[in-house]
């Protein structure tokens, strides 16, 4: 015969024998149950237990943060990266005085414990980084480095200035018409810093169509 003990709905001892231990319960030899598991989770049989999404339907069984139950519904597993990002929303962490931004969740460290794992020094933001050129501030909100975001625009438009240099060379082609449109909208982009609301909203010259003059 085989025997079990509860306590406080545990399952504290599983015996085999003749000798019915004070306050056992006798169970069937096909017993699948396990001590430290809950007694309300074997079913009416006393022998088998409940399938996982049961337990669960029956509030004996909380799946913890980050575990599934498997497909033969007997054990529980560890969720895969895609289902995790799935079932846990991303959420930014910064350094405040950079744009060191990282969008974390919840994992699994190599020990196997399922938390947040924020970096030493970082702080929950308000919201995710609006432009690569905000910087991170200590309660969480984001600031706008113009300093940095119009050194990108100048660069930008020095690009821009580029693309057009060969239509200045003297022997190039074009028509005194285009040279002068070439001219004034190369003055438009040097005058891109002056405008009310550089560095944050920039409205860029129309590159001129260019004509070539007629060669004999």
């Amino acid at each position: 015969m085989q025997y079990i003990t509860v306590e406080d709905g545990i399952i504290t001892g599983h015996f085999c024998g003749s000798k019915v231990p004070e306050g056992a319960i006798e169970v069937p030899g096909t017993f699948q149950g396990h001590v430290g598991m809950k007694f309300a989770a074997l079913e009416d049989d006393k022998a088998t237990v409940k399938p996982l999404s049961k337990q669960v339907a029956e509030k004996i069984l909380t799946v913890p943060e980050g575990w599934k139950i498997g497909e033969d519904d007997r054990e529980l597993l560890r969720m895969d990266e895609e289902e995790l990002d799935a079932a846990f929303e991303k959420e930014a962490y910064a350094q405040p005085g950079t744009e060191s931004v990282q969008m974390l969740r919840k994992s699994f460290d190599r020990y196997g414990n399922f938390a947040l794992h924020v970096p030493d020094g970082f702080v929950r933001m308000a919201s995710a980084q609006p432009t690569e050129f905000h910087t991170a501030q200590a309660d969480g909100t984001w600031k706008l480095n113009t300093e940095k975001l119009a050194k990108s625009v100048r660069s930008e438009r020095d690009q821009k200035l580029a693309e057009t240099d060969y239509l200045l060379a003297t022997d190039y082609p074009i028509t005194a018409e285009s040279l002068e449109a070439v001219k004034t909208y190369r003055q438009a982009l040097r005058d891109v810093p002056e405008q009310a609301s550089f560095p944050e909203e920039v409205t860029w010259p129309e590159k001129p169509q260019v004509e070539k003059e007629a060669t004999a």
